[in-house]
């Protein structure tokens, strides 16, 4: 399992559509390693230039990622909740799932609403909003992968039509590859439109073939249609030490 590690989120990174919003760099230490070898611009904040922030929690590493609608109106906040599995709520509310943020005014983003996960479930780096128009769907999909954290934990992919981000409904649950017991957690998710068809392709944490492949046409109704092991594919490179290959992320 993989968890974000940022407590004050500056609506960042996807915000490429008009202006970009980021952290300090004392707020998010040593990101998936040290703080060498990333990408910096010359000025104190990078090449990047600071907009506004908005608190959503003072839990530390709860918020697990950040995604943004294609019209650059709402992020989507990914709740993972705490290491040790235990109820997250800060409040009584639900354990994890992503708050939904206006970010219509850059300069004062608001917070907006929240998308609940099944109980012990949560969404770690796999989050996306993606337009998908099918015969089945059209509109904007939130696409959110699921980790068990707890006996009640459920795997899979979530979607949601959060066309009308203020009232999200929930187009299916904790679908994918199926273990003896119940769907395989995942740790990432990435949809994509092909016209006529639409497809979601998923981190598989339990087995290799770790890449999942789902036809999401019909998002009320998704199918696996392709399993792959990279290992199969001719990706080792022995010289160099790496003899085997999984996927972290989409």
């Amino acid at each position: 399992m993989k968890r974000g590690r940022t407590i004050v989120v500056s609506l960042c990174a996807a915000l490429a559509l008009t202006a970009t919003l980021v952290l300090p760099v004392g707020a998010h230490p040593a990101q998936h390693g040290p703080d060498t070898g990333h990408l910096a611009g010359s000025g104190a904040w990078g090449n990047l230039e600071y907009v506004s922030d908005l608190r959503v929690t003072d839990t530390p590493e709860l918020v697990a990622d950040v995604a943004v609608s294609p019209d650059g109106n709402w992020a989507y906040l990914a709740n993972w909740g705490r290491p040790e599995c235990d109820a997250n709520a800060e409040s009584g509310g639900p354990d994890a799932g992503a708050w939904v943020v206006d970010i219509h005014d850059l300069e004062n983003p608001v917070m907006a609403g929240f998308i609940p996960m099944h109980q012990d479930s949560r969404p770690g780096e796999g989050m996306q909003v993606v337009e998908i128009t099918t015969q089945s769907f059209s509109g904007d999909m939130l696409v959110m992968n699921s980790e068990q954290c707890g006996p009640q934990g459920k795997g899979g992919v979530v979607l949601w039509d959060v066309t009308d981000p203020t009232n999200p409904m929930q187009l299916s649950s904790h679908f994918g590859d199926r273990g003896f017991a119940d769907t395989h957690e995942i740790h990432s998710a990435f949809a994509w439109d092909t016209g006529d068809n639409a497809y979601v392709v998923i981190v598989d944490n339990i087995e290799w073939p770790d890449v999942d492949i789902l036809d999401i046409t019909n998002p009320k109704r998704p199918r696996l249609i392709a399993e792959y092991d990279l290992n199969d594919h001719d990706v080792a490179q022995p010289e160099i030490g790496l003899t085997s290959s999984f996927v972290h992320d989409m």
